[in-house]
């Protein structure tokens, strides 16, 4: 907001995968966000049953210094790339946040997601702000595609799709 080229009248913010649900909690937090777009995004906790105790445990393990702060290559998450942060999986929970958006909000899922239901997360998140009508909202499931194909194959059609959101809305 501070950058002369900043018009901090027309921020907006655009987040893929995790941190699309990192870009939508902000969104719904701080009120200098316009408009929202986020694609293929992970909203809603995965930590469940044996997984849950386990980011607890290293929530432990940080706390008494046994393992680095934020720790690599000791918890494999296929088919991601890199070391999950289980400790703070336990803070996140952008779905909860839904409820707070009032902004224009564009969501982009893939029809081959592998990674987790996108019923349960954008497209639970659509329906929620299609039911209170604050703000214009858009989801599209783009077909043929799998997670990380948002990146390559579905790179122009997402991008665009973006692009014109932020047009229309800022």
């Amino acid at each position: 907001e501070g950058e002369p080229e900043v018009d901090p009248e027309r921020i907006g913010s655009w987040g893929t995968s995790f941190s699309g649900g990192i870009a939508l909690h902000h969104a719904a937090n701080d009120g200098r966000i316009k408009v929202l777009a986020i694609q293929v995004a992970s909203l809603a906790s995965v930590l469940k049953g044996a997984l849950l105790a386990h980011a607890r445990r290293r929530a432990i393990d940080i706390a008494r210094g046994t393992i680095a702060p934020v720790p690599q290559g000791i918890d494999a998450y296929p088919p991601l790339a890199g070391t999950p942060h289980l400790a703070r999986f336990l803070q996140y929970n952008a779905i909860e946040e839904v409820e707070k958006l009032g902004i224009p909000t564009l969501m982009l899922d893939v029809g081959n997601e592998e990674l987790f239901d996108i019923v349960e997360n954008s497209g639970k998140a659509h329906e929620i702000l299609k039911s209170r009508a604050a703000a214009p909202v858009h989801y599209k499931v783009i077909d043929g595609i799998d997670h990380y194909g948002i990146y390559f194959r579905g790179f122009d059609e997402s991008s665009e799709t973006a692009l014109d959101w932020f047009i229309r809305y800022l």
